[in-house]
């Protein structure tokens, strides 16, 4: 499952933000930061190469819990801003193939008798929809910036 995610999800759903939250950050020249979600670390080895004077603290948390986990670390949230990046997959089934063996949603693909003929339906479906070439779309992430 890592593996999937990794090939199909990150560079579609995590590394255009992990790019953009790189050079916020490194515009501001932290000495620390504070990220949250840390996920498979797209985000986090994007950081380590934009700020690498920085000390980054990168646990995996529920986003529900992002207001408290900057409180409980000393921090006041100073903006919250919602922003739109351009995703780029290499094609509709490569999507499908990360949703249906790179989530969690992939133990229950697998639990059924079907499981294969599923996958196969769920890839063309996706790939009549959405063609066969790559596949772009709007990703919206909230970004959160916090100081001491």
């Amino acid at each position: 499952m890592p593996e999937a995610y990794e090939r199909h999800l990150v560079p579609v759903f995590f590394r255009p933000f992990a790019a953009d939250l790189a050079a916020r950050a490194a515009a501001l020249r932290p000495r620390t930061i504070l990220e949250l979600a840390a996920g498979t670390g797209a985000l986090t080895s994007a950081l380590l190469a934009a700020v690498p004077t920085a000390s980054v603290v990168a646990p995996d948390l529920n986003e529900a819990m992002v207001t408290a986990d900057l409180m409980a670390a000393g921090l006041a949230l100073a903006t919250t801003e919602g922003v739109t990046l351009e995703s780029v997959a290499e094609s509709a089934a490569s999507i499908a193939t990360g949703f249906l063996t790179g989530t969690p949603v992939s133990a229950a693909v697998q639990a059924r008798e079907d499981a294969q003929a599923l996958r196969s339906a769920v890839t063309q479906k996706m790939t009549g929809r959405l063609g066969t070439g790559p596949v772009t779309a709007p990703m919206t992430a909230t970004v959160y910036t916090a100081h001491q």
